[in-house]
């Protein structure tokens, strides 16, 4: 009775023969498609976490310049300050009078010349 179905019935389980293989091959490329997409999404993970540290690094770009303008601005208060002490200095230097050239020395101190009460 399976005799006249035999030829049917071996047509039939060499086409699902070749449908499993064409199923697993499929599945293979599915796996494989998962494993690129998976590994795609880490390097967007660490690409992102990249992004995110520079723009925390970007958001303290602000804070930190007022900071440095801060410590310039002290700077330039010192610098002022000691300007304007220099040209106080400068201002009694030249109310003391001229100033004293090597000529305007005697050559030997008098304790050495003989003349002075050292000897």
């Amino acid at each position: 009775e399976i005799a006249p179905y035999s030829n049917q019935i071996e047509e039939i389980v060499g086409q699902e023969t070749q449908r499993n293989g064409k199923l697993s091959e499929i599945e293979k490329n599915v796996l494989a498609e998962q494993t690129k997409i998976t590994a795609l999404k880490a390097e967007f993970q660490r690409f992102l976490d990249e992004i995110k540290k520079e723009r925390i690094n970007i958001e303290k770009i602000p804070e930190r310049l007022r900071s440095l303008e801060g410590e310039l601005n002290e700077q330039l208060k010192i610098v002022d300050s000691e300007e304007k002490d220099m040209a106080n200095l400068l201002d009694e230097a030249r109310q003391c009078g001229d100033q004293v050239t090597p000529d305007q020395f005697p050559s030997k101190p008098l304790h050495m010349s003989g003349g002075g009460r050292f000897k």
